[in-house]
């Protein structure tokens, strides 16, 4: 497998409108994080790690499928 061992499945959208919302997008983003992000072992590591990293093609609402 690729990535992290946390992956979630993406909801599959009925109409164009659930595409953007927050269920249908952040499944996406997280599957899409390294692992070192996602198996970080203290919430503050986790959030200095994701710091770190570049979200800016995820507030485009670019996710990833």
């Amino acid at each position: 497998t690729r990535g992290h061992s946390y992956k979630t499945r993406i909801p599959l959208a009925k109409v164009e409108s659930q595409k953007q919302s927050f269920f249908y997008r952040i499944p996406g983003i997280w599957n899409s994080l390294p692992s070192d992000v996602v198996n970080a072992a203290t919430l503050k590591n986790f959030k200095s790690r994701l710091s770190l990293l570049s979200l800016e093609h995820f507030m485009r609402g670019n996710g990833v499928r």
